[in-house]
């Protein structure tokens, strides 16, 4: 192959398998305590890039509510934490409905004790299913 790019400061062509690394290599580089030469560290990068590229792509994730088609990585992870972030709040949303206490314009009659919606439900649970007869999979509405 001719690289016409090359500059011509040097009199002589070097190919990389002849120069000397003579950098410092990362801890988990398996050149590590070895003399590599330039080339042996362009492969290796060249397969930690590939390996990163596969580990990161997310084309192959399905769409169901988050489109990911052309966007990064950090974008994506954004979008699934305000989702999760939307969610959560839909849960507490919930939970504070449950959790809200019943007013003086309903009257409570036997359910004494009751003072939130979710106690209330539970009430009426309990009491639909004081005999095993009520308590059926069957739907008795």
């Amino acid at each position: 192959m001719t690289c016409h790019k090359i500059k011509h400061r040097c009199t002589d062509t070097v190919y990389s398998t002849c120069v000397e690394y003579e950098g410092e290599l990362p801890e988990n580089s398996k050149l590590k305590g070895k003399c590599p030469s330039v080339e042996d560290t362009t492969e290796e990068l060249y397969e930690k890039v590939s390996e990163i590229e596969k580990t990161i792509d997310i084309k192959d994730i399905e769409e169901n509510c988050i489109v990911h088609e052309g966007i990064t990585v950090v974008e994506y992870i954004e979008k699934m934490a305000t989702e999760i972030c939307n969610l959560k709040s839909k849960v507490e949303e919930q939970e504070t409905f449950l959790n809200t206490e019943i007013t003086e314009e309903i009257d409570l009659k036997c359910f004494e004790g009751v003072v939130t919606l979710k106690d209330l439900l539970q009430k009426i649970i309990n009491n639909n299913c004081s005999s095993d007869d009520n308590c059926s999979t069957e739907n008795n509405w």
